[in-house]
């Protein structure tokens, strides 16, 4: 499968389990959460080099989706991409389900269960956070024998600054953990554009990479 293909596949994917936000709005006072943004980042690495993030975001009542596109390399021919579902059971926690699939590479089906994390009333409205345990992980035909444990928290720094940060910890039933992890600090500079940095851990390459760019939010 090539990254042309995945994106095609991703974004129909989301387009599908989107309602019509407009006749949603119509219907009931509640308005879904929409956003979507891009990455343009660049770093030393030769694995990384080039990497643009399409990522998007659906929310509305108990169900929300999820799901970004890595297109990345010296040649951007490489890609990783994941879609996220989440159906709330309670207020602040649900059932997670996660497709994982990378260029040439076999997909990955998560799921398990998520829950966001409280805060102090003094940071609610600035710091958003949760954790997941997925316990059960599948490739076409196979049961994986181990359980993915993940978090991911953003924050408003005030004066246009914010930060984020995702991690998920594999833990095989046999063999040696790993990690992966992306920490993004941010500055806006106009409404719909921020400069940032990146620093990330066998995320599309072993190790540590640092990365630098845009970050281009659509309206």
């Amino acid at each position: 499968m090539n990254w042309k293909k995945l994106v095609a596949g991703t974004a129909l994917g989301i387009s599908l389990l989107m309602p019509n936000a407009t006749s949603a709005q119509n219907k009931q006072k509640e308005k879904p959460k929409v956003s979507l943004s891009l990455d343009s980042m660049t770093a030393p690495s030769f694995e990384e080099k080039q990497t643009f993030t399409l990522q998007g975001l659906y929310q509305k009542g108990k169900f929300s989706t999820y799901g970004f596109i890595d297109i990345f390399g010296p040649r951007t021919d490489k890609c990783y991409g994941e879609l996220h579902l989440r159906e709330n059971i309670t207020k602040n926690s649900g059932l997670q389900f996660e497709l994982n699939k990378g260029c040439g590479g076999p997909a990955v089906f998560r799921t398990g269960y998520i829950f966001d994390i409280p805060m102090p009333k003094s940071l609610e409205k600035r710091v958003y956070a949760n954790a997941k345990v997925l316990p059960l992980n599948i490739t076409p035909g196979d049961l994986l024998k181990e359980t993915q444990m993940g978090t991911y928290v953003k924050a408003d720094l005030g004066k246009g600054f914010y930060a984020e940060n995702w991690t998920d910890y594999t833990i095989p039933y046999r063999g040696k953990n790993y990690t992966l992890t992306k920490f993004t600090v941010g500055k806006k500079i106009t409404k719909n554009i921020a400069v940032q940095g990146q620093a990330a851990y066998n995320v599309n390459s072993p190790g540590w990479a640092g990365l630098v760019g845009l970050r281009f939010t659509f309206p």
